[in-house]
């Protein structure tokens, strides 16, 4: 009874050492998910593309509508000119939202990449956790 002692005392402080270095890894793991999340969520320099965007369709909206109303006139030459207009602005804004969700999707593989990464370096450290106790468990 004597020799098992120390050894259950041993056993106790291993596993609370283990539990405290789980409760650190996860609290990392979430740390770097909030970050991982902000990235995603929000790519950097999108709020004036989007505003940018939002205001030349609304142009172009208004140019159509200028062009309705002078084709009601009879003042065809004038729609005409208002209508390319606004396909240029529609043309712009098409390119700007190309860029946008590029700049969006490029978040998301750059989020999916740091979680992968940090999967793996959690995986690497198990195995090596694992394969020091089998070393130890073979003595």
């Amino acid at each position: 009874m004597r020799c098992l002692t120390p050894f259950l005392m041993l056993a106790v402080v291993g596993l609370i050492a283990l539990s405290a270095y789980n409760t650190w890894q996860i609290r990392e793991l979430r740390a770097e998910l909030v970050g991982v999340r902000a990235r995603a969520e929000k790519p950097a320099g999108q709020d004036g593309a989007e505003k940018e965007l939002n205001r030349l369709v609304e142009d172009a909206r208004k140019q159509t509508e200028r062009a309705k109303d002078l084709v009601a006139r009879g003042q065809f030459e004038r729609a005409r000119q208002e209508l390319n207009k606004s396909l240029q602005k529609l043309d712009k804004a098409s390119e700007m939202s190309k860029d946008i969700a590029d700049s969006a999707v490029r978040g998301v593989n750059g989020a999916v990449s740091d979680i992968k990464n940090a999967i793996d370096g959690i995986s690497k450290g198990e195995g090596k956790r694992m394969e020091g106790n089998e070393t130890n468990t073979r003595k």
